[in-house]
């Protein structure tokens, strides 16, 4: 153990970066982060899930071994902003899954991003993720699509936005 717990004792970029160069690609440094970020204990986890962001994004390799345990823990993570953390991964780094996490995934996914109760952030990651699924899976366009038609003309600005953004990459395919 390298009690990550006690080093992170405020949400500095300077200590979560010693953090990151500390774990490295190592996976039992990671894994130890891993189970910080999942204790759902604020603001501990919330530290924890921003170094498992920043190891994934200098390391992305790393999160191979724990790709089953993340999918699995992100609907019963009750700290908006650690499965925010976890979303952020898979939207700007997403790793290489079987066909039993896609489609894990996917429906959490859809399932967030068609509840107007769901944080804005939770919605935009989930449209990332999706777009990405639908790149490989081209059949869920229309499913995306009718959502984010949705999306476009009631949700917040943001959403409006990012939908319409979509919805024209898709029309241009």
């Amino acid at each position: 153990m390298r009690d990550y717990e006690s080093k992170l004792v405020d949400s500095s970029r300077i200590i979560a970066d010693l953090i990151v160069e500390d774990i490295g690609c190592d996976p039992d440094r990671f894994t130890e982060m891993m189970h910080l970020a999942f204790r759902d204990e604020y603001p501990l986890s919330m530290r924890a899930a921003r170094v498992v962001s920043l190891v994934v994004e200098n390391y992305p390799e790393v999160i191979n071994g724990q790709l089953d345990t993340i999918i699995e823990m992100l609907p019963k993570l009750k700290i908006e902003g650690v499965r925010r953390g976890f979303l952020k991964v898979f939207a700007e780094n997403m790793p290489e899954l079987n066909e039993e996490q896609i489609g894990l995934l996917t429906d959490l996914a859809f399932t967030w991003l068609d509840d107007p109760k769901q944080a804005m952030a939770i919605r935009y990651y989930s449209i990332e993720i999706l777009v990405c699924v639908c790149s490989k899976y081209p059949e869920l366009k229309n499913e995306l699509s009718a959502i984010l038609e949705g999306l476009s003309r009631e949700g917040s600005p943001g959403l409006k936005s990012r939908s319409l953004q979509v919805l024209n990459s898709f029309r241009k395919k």
